[in-house]
């Protein structure tokens, strides 16, 4: 029986990392996938009101803003840095597994 693999599984991490330099971060956070988040109906008129009053695209530029202003004022540099590469490694997880889907399906890139 053919033992499945993880997307933890430490030895395939540098077979399935997107270490592309020609993909910017940005770039990297675009093609993660989109998901839901379930709020309190007050804390989602919040934002919904920001967004408009902002004239922004997205919810996601407002709670982005909203934790980056939140993270700066509490936390100090190192524990800033710290927080960015487990950001960075959650994110490098969330692509890996998007990728595995696809290649599930019969979706995969080329790459």
């Amino acid at each position: 029986m053919k033992k499945k693999s993880s997307l933890l599984d430490s030895n395939k991490i540098e077979d399935t990392t997107l270490n592309n330099n020609f993909i910017n971060r940005e770039q990297k956070i675009e093609s993660l996938p989109q998901t839901s988040l379930r709020l309190k109906g007050n804390t989602h008129s919040i934002i919904h009101v920001l967004k408009r009053i902002e004239m922004k695209d997205s919810y996601d530029e407002i709670i982005e803003a909203a934790l980056n202003n939140y993270i700066e004022s509490k936390y100090n540099d190192e524990k800033q840095k710290k927080i960015k590469e487990y950001v960075n490694t959650e994110n490098e997880y969330k692509r890996r597994k998007q990728r595995k889907k696809e290649n599930d399906r019969g979706l995969g890139h080329n790459s």
